[in-house]
């Protein structure tokens, strides 16, 4: 349990820019959504559902006690969004990807990296990040212009600045082309974008 007045049961006390993980002060980072699928096409949305966070930084982040979910339901205290429990480190320069189902048999031969309960909606929807002190550090909020379809994740188009403020809006998404997994749904999780379909 994070304890941000007394980091590591010793009575160090976290600046106000850092927060408690895994008994030491940290500096939370940042974190962009760089790809996301809402409908796959192989399997239930319930089990194929996904977003993809890239780390831009020089260094890791570790995930544990951020916010991700839909902005207008994280701002009301309920409703469809998670707070990520234990370490979940994104790597400098990495990717991580949050599916609703780790097990690659039923999820389409997703590769996830934490299992989380949200849901993506077929339509208009928003994908918010919050870090354990309550920032906002990414939003995206998406619709059918992203390039995203059935079967199709939308990632950020290659050569797009790769900050928060980079994925706002459709110009800078495209569907992702490349298949993964054994059946017909594309997408690049875990991976840099290379091409748009």
């Amino acid at each position: 349990t994070r304890d941000d007045l007394n980091c590591g049961g010793c009575g160090q006390a976290c600046p106000p820019d850092a927060t408690c993980q895994a008994s030491a002060c940290e500096v939370p980072g940042t974190v962009i959504v760089t790809e996301f699928m809402p409908d796959p096409a192989e399997v239930p949305d319930s089990d194929g559902e996904y977003i993809e966070l890239h780390n831009p930084g020089a260094g890791p982040v570790n995930l544990e006690g951020w916010t991700i979910g839909e902005l207008a339901d994280i701002q009301a205290g309920e409703g469809d969004f998670f707070v990520v429990e234990g370490d979940a480190v994104v790597p400098a320069g990495g990717y991580l990807v949050i599916a609703r189902s780790l097990d690659r048999a039923v999820n389409g031969g997703l590769p996830g990296n934490l299992r989380a309960r949200f849901s993506l909606r077929n339509g208009e929807d928003s994908i918010a990040v919050f870090n354990p002190l309550g920032e906002q550090v990414d939003l995206v909020e998406y619709d059918a212009s992203f390039g995203w379809g059935r079967g199709v994740a939308a990632h950020l188009r290659p050569g797009a600045e790769a900050t928060s403020a980079g994925n706002d809006g459709a110009n800078a998404w495209c569907g992702a082309p490349g298949r993964y997994g054994a059946g017909s749904d594309t997408g690049s999780p875990g991976r840099a974008a290379r091409a748009c379909r």
